[in-house]
């Protein structure tokens, strides 16, 4: 069984909601389960030194049990594109920006799927900066600076965006990415939705991810079908 989720922007002040996911992860530990997150797994991600705080040492010391019984992919969202890092190096979890799974006979996408969505040459230029920038910046400022600049960022960029009823999908980049995968699985939409594209190679199906609020929600891929959870 695969099950596909994204966007539960973890932290401390939702302790409730890392103990739901923690716990579904003690649910999931001893099923064979391929467990796909797509980014944005905390709120923010500001230098390697949050690992050492106690909510996200909880966090990743569970995905790591979890990663020795079973398997896990780890793709960073636009939130924490700096963890995969640290994922990496410090606990050993495998981290793609893309991959491509083969599920029986069909071939699926991931990705935590903003780079798809179009944009003004303003927010390009920013989130260029940023994401070439903070690697090297974010681990040699002070914790406490990083942090405020994080929490910063992060509110600026929902005003008015973070539940768009019609976003703007760049398809033509999406398919040139997908290549001859059948279906593509996207975060950070933080909503479950559905789209199906005709194409000259066929008909492509997009699975936009639903945000856990008070209740675990995810993708499942069993036996050849698809299925909601929430």
């Amino acid at each position: 069984m695969y099950i596909f989720l994204s966007d539960l922007h973890l932290t401390e002040d939702k302790p409730e909601k890392v103990a739901l996911f923690l716990k579904k992860l003690r649910e999931w530990l001893h099923s064979p389960v391929f467990l796909c997150i797509l980014g944005d797994l905390f709120h923010y991600w500001y230098s390697p030194s949050q690992g050492r705080q106690s909510m996200e040492q909880e966090v990743l010391f569970h995905l790591k049990k979890f990663a020795r019984q079973n398997r896990l992919c780890f793709l960073p969202g636009n939130r924490d594109f700096l963890l995969s890092t640290y994922l990496q190096k410090t606990w050993q979890i495998p981290c793609a920006r893309e991959a491509l799974l083969l599920l029986g006979k069909s071939k699926v996408f991931l990705s935590h799927g903003d780079i798809f969505l179009e944009e003004s040459k303003k927010e390009k230029l920013f989130r260029l900066f940023l994401q070439t920038t903070a690697p090297f910046l974010a681990p040699s400022l002070p914790p406490f600076f990083t942090k405020r600049v994080a929490k910063i960022l992060r509110k600026t960029s929902q005003r008015g965006k973070r539940y768009s009823p019609s976003p703007r999908w760049n398809w033509k980049y999406l398919l040139y990415r997908m290549q001859d995968a059948h279906f593509a699985v996207l975060g950070h939409l933080h909503s479950p939705r559905i789209w199906k594209l005709q194409t000259p190679q066929g008909e492509k199906t997009i699975f936009s991810l639903p945000e856990w609020l008070k209740h675990p929600a995810y993708l499942i891929w069993n036996k050849e079908e698809w299925k909601w959870v929430f």
